[in-house]
């Protein structure tokens, strides 16, 4: 019966038996295949998967999870776990379609905020310079105190840069983010890659400073 089974399962999970508890759960899905509960046992899967640091599982469980889920609640906090994992796993052609599906059902600001964040960086680390430029322009102008995320998009442009390998370029944004944002949480990340570009650059003790003011 499945309920063996499920117990099967969650015994097996909390000894440390991982892959028997994946070998249970795989035949409560083949056992079950209309039940609401198949999204549950999704995301068991998922949070097994990310216990073994497979991201790219761990997304495709969770997605999994919110395609057979009724409840919009869980719907939603299942997307954006799903989300964080695709951006953790470089996945950013699928993270935007995530973001473009949550948008429209997001009333909370800070919310709303946030998953325009994630675009607008997809669209950075896509090297997609010009979409990710004009959406980071408006998003500061009708967010003029997100100093984070304005100094978050400044990296980004200065990491865009350091990719092709364009160090002068990367180092004046690196350089406007330590100016203009000296308390922003990725301060020790533009500092490091600051670092990086003036090593690229060949000045190495310019270089060596700013690698020993991480240390401190």
């Amino acid at each position: 019966p499945t309920s063996l089974i499920a117990k099967l399962a969650e015994c097996s999970r909390r000894v440390g038996d991982r892959a028997a508890a994946k070998q249970y759960y795989a035949r409560l899905l083949a056992a079950d295949t209309s039940s609401s509960s198949r999204s549950d046992v999704y995301y068991i899967l998922a949070s097994i998967a990310r216990e073994e640091n497979n991201l790219e599982a761990a997304a495709r469980y969770l997605d999994a999870s919110r395609a057979g889920s009724t409840s919009p609640e869980r719907r939603q906090k299942t997307t954006l776990e799903e989300l964080e994992l695709l951006l953790r796993g470089e996945d950013y052609k699928t993270a935007l379609t995530r973001i473009e599906e949550l948008l429209p059902q997001v009333n909370n600001d800070s919310l709303k905020q946030h998953l325009q964040s994630r675009m607008i960086v997809s669209y950075f680390r896509m090297e997609n310079l010009a979409e990710a430029d004009k959406r980071s322009n408006a998003f500061v102008r009708a967010n003029p105190k997100a100093l984070d995320l304005a100094a978050e998009f400044e990296y980004e442009r200065g990491r865009y840069h350091l990719r092709k390998e364009e160090t002068d370029l990367a180092i004046r944004r690196l350089e406007n983010v330590r100016s203009r944002y000296p308390r922003a949480p990725i301060m020790p990340e533009n500092i490091y890659w600051l670092a990086r570009a003036f090593e690229m650059k060949g000045d190495a003790q310019h270089a060596i400073q700013l690698y020993d003011s991480l240390m401190i």
